[in-house]
């Protein structure tokens, strides 16, 4: 397609936590070290590496996700973002055929086969030496569409591991070995429950990612990797591959983002779809800052404040500058599960003020405590979604930030769309990887459970009321 990166490919894996974030952090810095524009991109909904990726390019990485959208809109978001790249990586999560569909219809090899990747898989081969050569056939054969151009060898113990792989490799496959990477303690990037540690909280990530980079190159062909990439399928042009732009907002608004070392969660698409809309947005630190700039709204997204708790709590001035803009009638507050540490000044704020005329409803998450359906609301942390539907309906619009509704019984996101407040427009179903809850006038409803989990476990992890019809519920897995 013409404008498209004439370099594209997959970096995925055998399995989670094969190193593929690694690998491809290190592809990325390899790349771009060499002066050419590297268009990072991740697969499903994910904060965390997409913070490396684009930490590692100088580019906003995007997300890509045929679970909750589309082929034509996942198609028509890489096109639009790749348009002027030299290359696009993107970055694969858990395994090559893993996904939620048996049929693997939402896996990275679908994605591959709908985008014309060529895949570069990661092999975490320790322990392994003859046995690699089946793992790689049987890759190969599951799936005959899709082409797995080479493979990236990981974790090795040394150069004779390193050369008898190599060698079983070649005499039983036609799949090239692209790179060997040798184990290395000081390449780890530390991980927590959801995955690596994000890149906004070290002043060592440069250079980390400077070593990485430079591990790369020296194991893994590069140049060669590179000619494999030129080498993609065609790429079907999209239906409606032009912007989906949001409804302008009815004034000029001007947003505070929190970004910081605590604060970093944020869909780069979310952030264009406001500013599309007519939003200027005006980033803060929610550490460091003791006042908060010229704004009308705050936008805190995710991250991992609890990290950090002591210096929040330190920045006294802040918050209350946060209440008294909130009790002016500063109409605007989104946070997501995890910044409870705004309670306390925040709660009920934007109920007293009575001036609410646009709500921002945040994204539906589990949070690490387990808790389930956490809805943060403008000025309020709300542990359930019902106060946030009863806040929402005394707003004229609501922009809804990251959430999920059903199109032909399929959960979809809605990027910071703006739609007429009712509490139906704001949310049909909650999907979480515990039950699925319908949003009724009558209130939260179940409607079906994961394998394994009791309806008195989702009941008891759901602030808000919740409707348990005594009929068995189907459950999924």
């Amino acid at each position: 397609m013409s404008g498209i990166a004439p370099r594209r490919f997959l970096v995925s894996a055998t399995h989670k936590s094969s190193g593929k974030t690694t690998v491809a952090i290190g592809l990325c810095a390899a790349l771009t070290r060499r002066g050419l524009a590297v268009q990072p991109f991740k697969k499903g909904p994910d904060f965390i590496d997409p913070m490396w990726l684009s930490a590692a390019t100088g580019r906003r990485c995007r997300n890509l996700d045929p679970y909750i959208a589309d082929e034509d809109e996942v198609a028509a978001t890489f096109v639009r973002h790749a348009a002027g790249a030299d290359v696009a990586l993107v970055e694969g999560n858990k395994g090559l055929y893993d996904g939620v569909a048996i049929d693997g219809s939402n896996s990275n090899a679908a994605l591959a086969r709908m985008l014309g990747l060529p895949v570069m898989l990661v092999i975490d081969a320790r322990g392994m030496t003859r046995g690699v050569a089946p793992l790689v056939l049987g890759y190969q054969a599951f799936d005959r569409d899709l082409r797995i151009a080479g493979v990236i060898l990981n974790q090795l113990g040394g150069s004779r591991h390193e050369a008898k792989l190599r060698a079983v490799i070649e005499h039983y496959t036609d799949i090239p070995v692209l790179g060997a990477v040798h184990h290395d303690p000081g390449l780890a990037i530390v991980e927590r429950h959801l995955g690596l540690m994000p890149s906004n909280e070290s002043s060592e990530v440069p250079r980390l990612i400077a070593d990485i980079g430079a591990a790369i190159e020296r194991q893994v062909d590069v140049e060669r990797l590179m000619t494999l990439a030129a080498e993609a399928a065609p790429l079907r042009a999209p239906a409606g591959a032009a912007d989906g732009a949001p409804d302008p907002l009815e004034a000029d608004i001007r947003i505070g983002v929190a970004q910081d070392r605590a604060f970093g969660f944020y869909y780069a698409d979310d952030l264009d779809a406001l500013r599309a809309a007519g939003a200027t947005l005006v980033r803060f630190d929610a550490l460091a800052d003791a006042q908060l700039p010229n704004v009308d709204a705050l936008f805190i997204g995710g991250g991992f404040p609890e990290m950090h708790a002591r210096e929040l709590e330190a920045n006294a001035s802040l918050r209350t500058r946060i209440r008294n803009l909130i009790d002016a009638g500063g109409n605007y507050v989104t946070l997501t599960p995890g910044a409870a540490f705004f309670d306390s000044v925040l709660s009920f704020a934007l109920v007293r003020s009575g001036r609410l005329d646009i709500a921002f409803l945040g994204a539906l998450e589990i949070s690490a405590r387990g808790d389930l359906a956490n809805w943060i609301i403008p000025g309020r942390y709300s542990p359930g979604i019902g106060g946030g539907m009863e806040l929402a309906q005394k707003a004229r619009r609501v922009i809804v930030t990251t959430t999920h509704t059903t199109k032909e019984g399929r959960p979809k996101i809605l990027p910071a769309c703006t739609l007429p407040i009712t509490a139906k427009a704001c949310v049909d179903t909650i999907i979480t990887e515990l039950a699925v809850i319908d949003v009724t006038p009558q209130g939260l409803r179940l409607r079906e459970l994961s394998a394994g989990t009791t309806r008195e476990t989702v009941k008891s992890l759901t602030a808000a009321p919740l409707i348990v019809p005594p009929d068995p519920i189907p459950e999924f897995s």
